[in-house]
């Protein structure tokens, strides 16, 4: 109730900006050590979904090369406003598993569930938040024609609200560390997610769940070993249904 209150009035947006920046200064140390094990000093990121700039604003806090890449105009223009580096790229784009123009549907007050996939809108985890829609044709990039552009990256963060698959579909070679969003009521998707990576080579397995910032399993595990976890969640209605998988490449597949 008090979310759609807010949402008439036209002040969900604004406080969701707060937010996002307050949880950045309060847990910056947390954040911060999660994802040093992925990027450093040097490093390069690409921040796919950057949204309002939560991870980035993390990553350059480590030192690393960022490149943000956010298609929603609104979002684009607030990184353009409150993010200064010289280690920032900024790219107004989606991510796809082809170039060209894409249909992103945006709900103004809550910019974090923006998404190509209109299925993912009606059943998606977050359907419950999606308000009034409007759409935007957007540009479509590539992963490969990213890693054309600015080089190989160290670390792809990915959190395109259900349109990971595609967007991974239009990588083409190995990359060191790979996460992207999860929710246990899809292991379809994850299940075909791992398979790509693995189709470039030796990938172990970690996860966060929920709002954490501490890696779930002290071991990196399989793909087999990774769905078997994530499917016992799914048998503890307490347990978090959801998080981010990272990916960390073994070896590379041998031409």
């Amino acid at each position: 109730m008090l979310r759609s209150l807010l949402a008439r009035l036209g002040w969900l947006g604004p406080i969701k900006r707060v937010y996002y920046a307050l949880d950045n200064r309060i847990h910056l140390r947390e954040k911060s050590a999660l994802y040093s094990q992925f990027c450093g000093p040097g490093t390069l990121v690409f921040d796919v979904g950057a949204n309002l700039g939560q991870k980035t604003h993390v990553f350059l806090h480590l030192g690393a090369r960022v490149v943000s890449i956010e298609p929603e105009r609104e979002c684009f223009r607030y990184l353009q406003t409150h993010f200064r580096s010289d280690r920032l790229t900024l790219v107004n784009a989606a991510v796809a598993d082809a170039p060209g123009t894409v249909r992103l549907m945006v709900d103004p007050q809550t910019p974090e569930i923006s998404t190509v996939d209109a299925s993912w809108l009606v059943s998606g985890p977050d359907s419950a938040k999606v308000g009034q829609l409007e759409e935007q044709t957007v540009d479509a990039l590539t992963l490969a024609q990213l890693v054309d552009r600015f080089g190989v990256p160290d670390y792809v963060k990915l959190d395109v609200e259900g349109f990971e698959t595609p967007a991974l579909r239009g990588l083409q070679r190995a990359v060191k560390y790979v996460s992207f969003e999860f929710h246990t009521t899809n292991m379809q998707d994850i299940e075909e997610r791992c398979a790509i990576l693995n189709g470039f080579g030796r990938y172990t397995f970690n996860y966060t769940l929920s709002d954490t910032y501490s890696l779930a399993q002290s071991d990196w595990l399989s793909t087999p070993a990774l769905l078997e976890r994530l499917r016992a969640l799914q048998q503890h209605a307490g347990a978090p249904q959801w998080g981010d998988i990272f990916a960390r490449l073994n070896a590379p597949r041998a031409n």
